[in-house]
C-alpha cells in the first residue's frame, strides 16, 4: 500500500466532506456525533473504502479529531 494514497472523509450533518490526505478534521462541535471513513488506493490503483464509523466528540471543547486507518487492519479513532 502506498500510504500517500490514503484519504479521509467526515460526514457533518447530511454532507460528506471532500476526500483529504490529512487525518485531522477541524471545526467540529463538542458532544456531537460524526461519521468517518477512509479510502485507500494501492500502487496499481485498486481502491477500497472502509466501513463507516460513528464517533462522538467529547463534552469539552476540542481542537481536532484524528482518524487512523491502515489497510486490512481494524478502523481506529482518536478524539483529542
Amino acid at each position: 500500500i502506498d500510504d500517500t494514497k490514503t484519504m479521509y472523509a467526515i460526514k457533518k450533518g447530511d454532507t460528506w466532506s471532500e476526500w483529504q490526505t490529512s487525518n485531522t478534521f477541524t471545526g467540529l462541535t463538542h458532544n456531537t456525533e460524526y461519521i468517518v471513513k477512509t479510502k485507500t488506493t494501492d500502487k496499481v490503483d485498486n481502491s477500497a473504502e472502509s466501513q463507516e464509523l460513528t464517533i462522538k466528540t467529547y463534552f469539552e471543547s476540542i481542537s481536532e479529531t484524528k482518524v487512523y486507518d491502515k489497510w486490512l487492519e481494524a478502523f481506529k479513532t482518536k478524539v483529542w
